[in-house]
């Protein structure tokens, strides 16, 4: 009986873990994906964002006129300030630096 109190319980929290996660991110590489620029990972390390995005994200400092995906609590407020936030889930921003 234990097994199966095991075996249903990570059949029913792993799928809910997974979306919690991951699903932020997807939500906004779907974003970018709409967008022209191309998108990085700018303190963070997300592979899905590539995916979902469609294009290669790479893990760097983002230029002038690209998107970024950063958790928000890695930046500080003068960082923060000047950038245009496009799309925030949870604590994760999708960003545009000027």
């Amino acid at each position: 009986i234990c097994l199966l109190a095991i075996g249903y319980t990570t059949q029913q929290t792993l799928p809910w873990w997974g979306r919690a996660l991951g699903d932020p991110v997807r939500e906004l590489a779907l974003v970018a994906r709409s967008m022209a620029e191309p998108v990085v990972q700018w303190r963070v390390h997300h592979p899905s964002l590539g995916f979902y995005s469609g294009r290669p994200a790479p893990r760097r400092e983002p230029r002038a006129g690209e998107l970024a995906v950063v958790r928000a609590d890695r930046l500080d407020a003068g960082e923060l300030a000047a950038l245009q936030v496009l799309a925030r889930r949870r604590v994760y921003l999708l960003v545009r630096l000027p």
